[in-house]
């Protein structure tokens, strides 16, 4: 019966061994939004800043924690005080910077560039 049940969570959840879904915009194509002179472009490249930095905070605030209740991986901390206008100057230099991120996956860019930029003390 133990066997016939975990042969069926296997048969049952067949997604959970199957790769993530990635976005196919790269720090180029990013940086593009980024500097464009279209106001909706540069929305679309705060907006979604802004959600790659919300992520960043929720992993912080709701992620595992250790015995102290301290995030287990405390990679970026962005203050408060930064705003969408802050993130894309910031991720325009780091992009510029190191041209060889605008070749990598926008949300690797950004994880690199955002870690640089906003360590946690």
């Amino acid at each position: 019966m133990r066997g016939r049940l975990l042969l069926l969570a296997v048969f049952a959840f067949p997604a959970a061994a199957q790769a993530q879904r990635a976005s196919n915009v790269t720090g180029a194509n990013l940086l593009g939004f980024c500097t464009d002179a279209h106001f909706s472009r540069v929305q679309n490249c705060e907006a979604y800043l802004n959600g790659v930095a919300d992520t960043f905070t929720g992993f912080m605030e709701f992620g595992p924690k250790d015995a102290h209740g301290r995030p287990l991986d405390a990679m970026i901390c962005i203050p408060p005080r930064v705003t969408g206008r802050d993130l894309r100057l910031t991720v325009i230099q780091g992009l510029q910077q190191t041209p060889s991120l605008q070749s990598r996956q926008a949300v690797e860019a950004v994880e690199r560039i955002f870690h640089k930029a906003y360590p946690c003390h």
